[in-house]
């Protein structure tokens, strides 16, 4: 009797060791820090809707520098949310653009809509050094969006992601998040560029020069905070060195995923062609540039 206790119980202990191994192997498969960005990526390349906040940061910005005749740093933030449930995708953003030199410091701030095939600006702080921009301080603005643009397609067997790694857990609004670090090949940085472009309807001319740069790296150097068990990026950083010593810095956070809200086009936005021309010609005359230097 004691025997056939005895042999009962340790089956009973064989078969506990065997489910926790299992048990451990499976989690080891699933938190592999390859599979945990894949996941995350994949979960947010089909987002719906996706509130972020994004800063780029621009240690020495030719354009701004030549204008105002010292290094300067440019600083680009949007705060705002997209969403992709019919193309091209609508987007929301509260704009500020900081340009910090030694002896000034120049304010941008505005608001920026994308809905179907044209785009809303409205500009609610500018200084002197932009009069066509101050000048339309406080109106709707409405402009063409731009083109949609074919993506960069790859080819199923490229790695994208090498050198994958845990690294420290970072804090985002209080919470703690583990970071992963990676080196992404460049196909993917350009397809994830087309591919943002394309969906938001945007004509990516001005970033031709960025993506030679980026195509002639041997990767990318990019660290995200992800979500445990459902695997959704918070945060993704990524820096980027340019000729002249100079360096752009991306960072996005991102937050409430696939909450669904409505953009709509304001009611009162005015073409440029149907602006009073008293409100223009002034600017047109004082105006040292067209548009900001980004």
């Amino acid at each position: 009797m004691a025997n056939l206790i005895g042999g009962s119980l340790g089956r009973k202990i064989i078969l506990l060791l065997l489910l926790i191994i299992i048990i451990g192997g499976v989690f080891w498969w699933w938190s592999r820090p390859e599979l945990v960005i894949k996941r995350a990526i994949n979960n947010l390349q089909s987002a719906e809707a996706q509130q972020f906040n994004a800063v780029i940061t621009l240690t020495d910005a030719p354009a701004t520098s030549q204008l105002l005749g010292e290094p300067t740093q440019l600083q680009f933030q949007a705060d705002g949310i997209y969403d992709k449930s019919a193309a091209p995708a609508s987007i929301s953003a509260d704009i500020t653009i900081t340009a910090q030199a030694e002896s000034l410091t120049l304010l941008i701030t505005g608001q920026v809509k994308l809905i179907g095939d044209k785009a809303f600006l409205l500009v609610t702080k500018a200084p002197a050094a932009f009069p066509i921009l101050a000048a339309t301080k406080g109106q709707w603005i409405e402009l063409p969006r731009g083109r949609k643009i074919s993506r960069n397609n790859l080819t199923a067997d490229e790695n994208l992601f090498t050198g994958v790694s845990r690294s420290e857990r970072i804090k985002i609004n209080d919470q703690k998040f583990r970071s992963y670090a990676a080196r992404v090949a460049p196909p993917a940085v350009l397809t994830f560029i087309d591919g943002l472009t394309s969906d938001l309807g945007l004509d990516n001319a001005q970033l031709n020069t960025y993506r030679a740069i980026i195509s002639d790296l041997e990767y990318l150097p990019v660290t995200l905070a992800i979500t445990p068990w459902s695997n959704k990026v918070r945060y993704i950083n990524t820096t980027l060195d340019l000729p002249d010593n100079n360096l752009l810095e991306l960072t996005i956070n991102f937050n409430d995923q696939n909450k669904l809200v409505n953009i709509d086009p304001p009611s009162d936005a005015l073409t440029p062609g149907s602006l009073p021309e008293r409100q223009l010609s002034p600017a047109r005359e004082n105006s040292p540039i067209p548009s900001p230097p980004l």
